[in-house]
Parts: C-alpha cells; sequence; structure tokens
C-alpha cells in the first residue's frame, strides 16, 4: 500500500518539481520516507482495524520510520524521540485498559498539547496516521459529483480536509481527506468550514513565486482551506499531499495574515499575527 494517496505519485512527483523546484531536496526525503513506511508495514502482518490504530504500533512506526527517514539529521532524530517520549506519557496511565485510538481521539491529543503543535510533529502524525489507515483499508468510496453537506469533513472518515483543488473549466472545487484519500466535491462560494456565503466575508490571496497555488479564507472563522489550481493541468491524477508539502510557505503565509488552519491541524512555523493585512 502505498504511502500516499491514490494517484500518479511519478507524474505528480515530476509535475510538483516543474512547478516547486526548490523542493527538490525534500523530494529525496520523501523518497526515504515512502521507502522505510513500505518496509515497515509490509513486516507487520497483524491485522489493523482501521478505525482503532494499537498505540504501540503507532509510536513504533513513528520512532522506526521517520528515524530511517531523518537518520542523517540528529535534531530531527532527537526531535522524533521527543515527540514519541510526549506520547507514551500521554498515554502510560490507561494503556492497560485502552490500547487503542481512533485517529481523532490522537488529533484531539496533539491539539491539546501545545509541544506538539508543530509543523514537524504534523508531518509525522499525519502521514503515519494516513497509511496506517489506507494499509488497513481496502475500501475506496467513489467520488461525490454533488456539493457536499458536510462542507470540509470528510464524508467517509469525519476528518476535516486542510488541502483541495479547482478542476475542469467551471472551476468546481474538490476537497481530498489527507487521512482517507476520499475526494468530495463541495460548494464554490462557501467557507467549507463554517458554512459562511456572505462573499465579502470571504476571499483568498496567492504569491507569484507559488504557481497554481491558493488559500482561500473565511473572515467568519477565521479559517484558510489550501486550493491547488489543476484546470490546465491533464494527463494525471495529481497527489495532493506532496504538492501541499511543496508550498507550506503558503501555510506561513495564511497565519502570519491572521487566519488560522480549519483543519486545526499546525503545518506552519510561523508565530500568529493578531491584525491581518487582508482584514
Amino acid at each position: 500500500m502505498a504511502a500516499f494517496s491514490a494517484g500518479n505519485l511519478e507524474a505528480s512527483k515530476k509535475h510538483c518539481l516543474k512547478w516547486y523546484p526548490n523542493f527538490k531536496p525534500s523530494m529525496d526525503v520523501v523518497e526515504k520516507y515512502c521507502k522505510a513506511a513500505g518496509d515497515f508495514m509490509n513486516d507487520r502482518k497483524e491485522t489493523i482495524h482501521k478505525d482503532r490504530l494499537p498505540m504501540d504500533l503507532f509510536l513504533e512506526y513513528l520512532e522506526i520510520v521517520f528515524k530511517k527517514t531523518f537518520k542523517n539529521d540528529k535534531s530531527a532524530t532527537n526531535e522524533i524521540g521527543r515527540v514519541v517520549d510526549v506520547l507514551q506519557d500521554h498515554w502510560k496511565k490507561d494503556r492497560e485498559t485502552v490500547g487503542t485510538r481512533s485517529p481523532k481521539e490522537i488529533l484531539s491529543l496533539i491539539n491539546s498539547d501545545p509541544s506538539l503543535q508543530t509543523d514537524f510533529v504534523t508531518l509525522m502524525i499525519t502521514l503515519s496516521l494516513a497509511h496506517i489507515h489506507r494499509s488497513a483499508s481496502q475500501e475506496k468510496a467513489d467520488p461525490i459529483q454533488n456539493p457536499s453537506e458536510d462542507g470540509a469533513i470528510c464524508p467517509v472518515c469525519g476528518i476535516k480536509a486542510h488541502f483541495g483543488m479547482l478542476r475542469e473549466e467551471e472551476g468546481y472545487r474538490d476537497l481530498e481527506c489527507w487521512h482517507c484519500g476520499h475526494i468530495w466535491m463541495i460548494q464554490r462560494l462557501q467557507c467549507p468550514y463554517c458554512g459562511e456565503k456572505e462573499q465579502h466575508k470571504m476571499g483568498f490571496f496567492e504569491a507569484e513565486e507559488i504557481p497554481g497555488c491558493r488559500i482561500n479564507f473565511c473572515k467568519n472563522c477565521n479559517g484558510y482551506v489550501k486550493i491547488f489550481d489543476f484546470r490546465e493541468v491533464e494527463g494525471f491524477k495529481p497527489v495532493l499531499m506532496l504538492y501541499h508539502l511543496a508550498t507550506l510557505i503558503m501555510d506561513d503565509l495564511a497565519v502570519k495574515e491572521g487566519f488560522q488552519p480549519g483543519s486545526e491541524l499546525s503545518w506552519s512555523s510561523a508565530p500568529e499575527h493578531k491584525e491581518s493585512a487582508c482584514h
């Protein structure tokens, strides 16, 4: 099972580097992660329930896979060890009675502990949850062709999306679940997080040096979603997580403008600004 969502990974890597050539060193890290993650899951024969994760397996994944990925980066491997220790401390009291957690429970814990709210921790947690889930689940839901009433909440697994894409000439907006990989259509002129429809309360911004990517924001809930424009890109299904990782500077810009991720995932290392030039 691929470590990333269903899509043409090789074509996505080639096109992603065309748009974002400075991502090349990080693309090499992605390759190392895919290899380490694949080896880890291939060695595990136990049955994994897609909705409940054994904590021992989850922590082992974090430590083994990411220490292999960043084995030449001492500061990264030290941080991985710290994160595993923090999570073990959180779960130590009830591990004997509750040996599994749902993805939502894990995300809730991450969001409740300031020491875990960094872009590096978010990278580890989201990639781990997604890969383990997709390795356990063989279900593939058909894309939703009509706008979902649930907005940014994935109709399949219930996790909030962080990114999506514009497609076709009509400019339909699709969101993709970073967790299970499901894709669904959302209302084009509506905030996917709070449902706001007043156009003067919504907007977007782009950066000239970051092609194909925009931040859609809402002044009502102060949330943002990252959208990639693939209306003029044809011939392959993009792996959106790859494009997202190549454009984390856009998450930094959104936070600097005073917005927060509607997904509640800390993908930015930038300090929060209370004032926004977009307001």
